[in-house]
């Protein structure tokens, strides 16, 4: 398939609601975005786990946070989705510095926390997921974060002119994290 360079990428009639469930094992994936500037990008910590039927987007959290901030909301939803539910955060630039803080947090011991090299641009690492929705194969728990998680994934285009795709990278993390091995060379154990 020709993939279009502007909007429709993603749509978001391709994903199945289905009622919350909260998973015993799976990956919170946060994109991080650190900045309350209103033209700033969103942080967004998107949980993904294995369904049996296939991938659920069950829980996301998403918006515009100073570190200190952000920083208590990735340790509120942690120990509210449990240990079961590994940590990923993308390897890349300043995000460093707050991985080595997260792995420091006393409340986030016994956590599986772990960095995640990105794999190509963003289009690259999203269509692998994407590809699997517009065969039916990911669920979404319904919740108030769905609309702009849909939003967000109907205006996604393939020459990055949208606005925001913080849902999108997250899922992405999220979805490379699920499909790789334990003890891929992606996967840094930070704690």
């Amino acid at each position: 398939e020709i993939i279009e360079m502007s909007a429709g990428v993603i749509r978001s009639q391709w994903f199945i609601e289905v009622p919350y469930i909260k998973p015993l094992q799976g990956v919170r994936a946060w994109d991080l975005a650190v900045s309350i500037k209103t033209s700033a990008d969103y942080a967004a910590g998107t949980l993904l786990f294995n369904s049996g039927s296939g991938i659920c987007i069950g829980n996301a959290v998403h918006g515009r946070f100073e570190y200190p901030e952000l920083r208590k909301k990735i340790i509120e939803t942690a120990l509210y989705d449990g240990r079961g539910i590994h940590i990923a955060v993308e390897d890349a630039g300043q995000q460093r510095g707050y991985i080595d803080d997260l792995k420091s947090i006393p409340e986030l011991r016994g956590y599986v926390i772990r960095a995640i090299r990105p794999k190509g641009d963003k289009l690259a690492r999203a269509l692998p997921w994407i590809s699997r929705a517009e065969l039916g194969g990911i669920t979404v728990c319904k919740a108030a974060w769905n609309d702009a998680f849909y939003d967000e994934c109907d205006a996604f285009t393939a020459d990055m002119t949208h606005d925001h795709d913080d849902f999108i990278d997250s899922t992405s993390l999220g979805y490379q994290y699920l499909s790789e091995p334990v003890g891929s060379s992606s996967r840094v154990n930070l704690y």
